[in-house]
């Protein structure tokens, strides 16, 4: 894998060694697969945080609801008690924090960036 870079401080972050090996080998769309599967660990772990920060089921219902989802919804979800992970899983968490308003938040989507940065040898 050949990343192109202007300067030295374009660099975003380093893939193990083993996953680059791994991808590249046969299939050569298959490092687009790895990368998109990391972007949604990334994505799902930063739904998780959002939801811990917001700390009190009244935080999380107000903001369920500043996010555009229905109150009957915000209220279920934000009062149901679930552990973080699953609640990080559920749909209407998914479309309040979705992935353009992670994006807006400044979250680089690791496909895209090795699209534009990937050299074809």
């Amino acid at each position: 894998m050949v990343i192109k870079s202007n300067n030295d401080h374009d660099e975003r972050g380093l893939l193990p060694y083993p996953v680059i090996v791994a991808a590249t080998k046969g299939d050569p769309d298959a490092m687009k697969i790895v990368l998109n599967r990391y972007d949604s660990n990334i994505r799902y772990r930063l739904r998780m945080c959002i939801w811990k920060h917001w700390k009190t089921p009244q935080n999380r219902a107000r903001n369920l609801k500043k996010l555009g989802v229905p109150r009957w919804a915000a209220y279920n979800i934000a009062y149901c008690g679930d552990r973080y992970a699953r609640l990080a899983h559920n749909g209407w968490v998914q479309k309040a924090i979705n992935n353009e308003r992670l994006a807006a938040f400044g979250l680089v989507s690791m496909s895209n960036y090795y699209a534009e940065k990937r050299v074809i040898c």
